[in-house]
Order: C-alpha cells, then sequence, then structure tokens
C-alpha cells in the first residue's frame, strides 16, 4: 500500500514520520485513518485482555491509580488523571500512607468496625467491595487500576511514539489489526488465541507468530 514507483521510492513513505495518507498510493483498499482504528482496536482489545487478568504482570503497563475514596463511595469510571478505567481493580492502600496495604474482609467485618470506631485503639487496613461501592476502614483510600485512552493512543500512534504494550505482543497486535482491517488470513483466530492466552497468565503469545511466505525453489532453464 505505499506509495513509490521504485525501491528508493518506497524506502521514502516506509520512513516518512509520521506517516501521511499522501504515503499511501491513491488506489488502496484502506484510507489511513482506518488502519489507525485497526491498529487501536486490536490494542486496546489486548489491554482489555490485560486488565481483565489479576496479577498479570503486564499490568504495569497499564498501571495508574484512582483518586482518593471515602468509604462508601462509588467505585470510579476514570482514574485521577481522568483516563478511562479498564478490567479489573488492584490493591487498595491508605491515601495518606501508601505503604500501607488494605486487606479484603467480609462485609460483617467492616459494619462491625464501623459501629464501633469510636472504641476502638488500633489502627485497620481492611476493606471490602460491595455492589459498585466501596467499604473501608481508612480516612481516605485509593485504588490500583489499568487504564486505556484511546484518544491518548491515537495522538501517540500519529507521533511514531513507542509502543504502549511489550514487545512480546507485537505479533498478536498486529494479527489483530489485520483481522480487524478483514483481510483474508487465519489473523482472527491468531488474535483470539493471543487474549486468551493473556486471559490464562501467558506473558507472552509465542504460538501466535506470523505466517511465513511460502519459499518457491528457483528453477533453471
Amino acid at each position: 500500500m505505499l506509495r513509490g514507483e521504485s525501491t528508493p521510492g518506497l524506502q521514502t513513505s516506509y520512513e516518512d514520520v509520521p506517516v501521511a495518507q499522501w504515503d499511501l498510493i491513491a488506489d488502496g483498499k484502506y484510507p489511513l485513518s482506518a488502519i489507525y482504528d485497526a491498529i487501536l482496536n486490536s490494542e486496546g482489545a489486548l489491554a482489555n485482555a490485560i486488565a481483565d487478568t489479576g496479577g498479570h504482570p503486564f499490568r504495569d503497563y497499564l498501571l495508574s491509580f484512582t483518586a482518593t475514596m471515602t468509604s462508601g463511595d462509588v467505585l470510579p469510571s476514570v482514574d485521577s488523571d481522568s483516563n478511562p478505567i479498564i478490567g479489573i481493580f488492584g490493591s487498595v492502600f491508605d491515601a495518606t500512607e501508601l505503604t500501607k496495604v488494605c486487606t479484603e474482609q467480609p462485609l460483617e467485618v467492616i459494619r462491625r468496625w464501623q459501629a464501633m470506631r469510636s472504641y476502638l485503639k488500633l489502627e485497620y487496613y481492611y476493606y471490602k467491595l460491595a455492589g459498585n461501592q466501596i467499604l473501608h476502614t481508612r480516612d481516605a483510600a485509593i485504588m490500583q487500576c489499568c487504564i486505556y485512552n484511546r484518544n491518548a493512543q491515537l495522538v501517540a500512534l500519529e507521533a511514531n511514539n513507542d509502543m504502549l504494550l511489550p514487545d512480546s505482543l507485537t505479533a498478536a497486535l498486529v494479527a489483530g489489526a489485520l483481522a480487524f482491517l478483514g483481510i483474508d488470513g487465519s489473523y482472527r483466530a491468531m488474535f483470539d488465541a493471543a487474549t486468551s492466552a493473556i486471559r490464562s497468565g501467558l506473558t507472552s503469545a509465542a504460538g501466535v507468530a506470523m505466517p511465513s511466505p511460502t519459499m518457491i525453489e528457483a528453477v533453471s532453464t
């Protein structure tokens, strides 16, 4: 799809940063915006698979924190910088002592603490997620979370910034983008295998390699 009548011309289009619509052939099947959308759809789906998997090491690539919450607050949909939260929440911390991690306890324990708070001398670091609320025993708490901001990623993509996710997911991301573009091949199956592997806790998609071209031996006549 790159514009260029010769190898040097193709190289110029290939190295153009950021890539522009002019770099693509005039009669190509996909406008640049569609390619960007496919890449972001793939990246977002991989990010959601990671964010849905508690304890996955790739969550660090998406890690953020909520704003401070008092007990009884509704769980937020955005982090402290207004980025959309995806997946499951992580650890809960005291908002003023970030080294203090709260442990999950049954709702009855939290209710009992609330009823007896004025009589208790010890500090308790407990929390419980109840429906769409967080209940805890601190003055204020914050939670780890994963975020994915599609608009920010579009800006990063257009600026040719580094990949958001680890390099081991490059093949999976490309397979997903090709699948979202509707290009013929087994790309959808490869992408689905990659997201399933992530959800099972794997940190690479080694079995989701892009297909190699078939090599044809030259025949002399």
